[in-house]
């Protein structure tokens, strides 16, 4: 017969096993559209102008952005960076890309540029990305 102290470590490690399937569970379910909706995004040389919906009020999240020369193959990632997503009339953010995409933007046309976003649920948990992909064939 086994003793409780067996017992209880049994049961813990299944609870464990069990809470790590349903936070999986939850991963797959809850995606970053949930709460921040990137609707539209447009670039126009330097200046992106970005469109999304926070049904839910402000959401903090993940952002990157990266920049392929399809000619060359040449990458020019933004890096993970942070950002908080706030609540806006029109829900249209305007901003301008670094200095980390000069070299791809000078190579010019043709381009993919790929962006990312994530959710971070109560700011810290990471929900499922959702990208946009952007063709810019040629300059304008």
């Amino acid at each position: 017969m086994m003793c409780s102290t067996t017992l209880r470590a049994l049961y813990a490690v299944l609870y464990s096993f069990v809470a790590v399937i349903l936070v999986m569970a939850l991963w797959l379910v809850l995606s970053t559209d949930l709460i921040m909706r990137p609707t539209a995004i447009h670039y126009d040389d330097r200046r992106v102008t970005f469109v999304r919906e926070t049904p839910f009020g402000d959401v903090w999240g993940i952002w990157s952005t990266e920049i392929r020369v399809t000619g060359t193959g040449e990458e020019c990632p933004s890096g993970r960076n942070r950002a908080l997503y706030q609540v806006k009339d029109d829900n249209t953010v305007t901003y301008y890309l670094g200095p980390w995409a000069d070299r791809c933007l000078e190579q010019g046309p043709p381009l993919v540029i790929v962006d990312t976003w994530q959710a971070l649920l109560f700011g810290v948990i990471p929900l499922r990305p959702v990208r946009i992909t952007t063709v810019i064939e040629i300059a304008e």
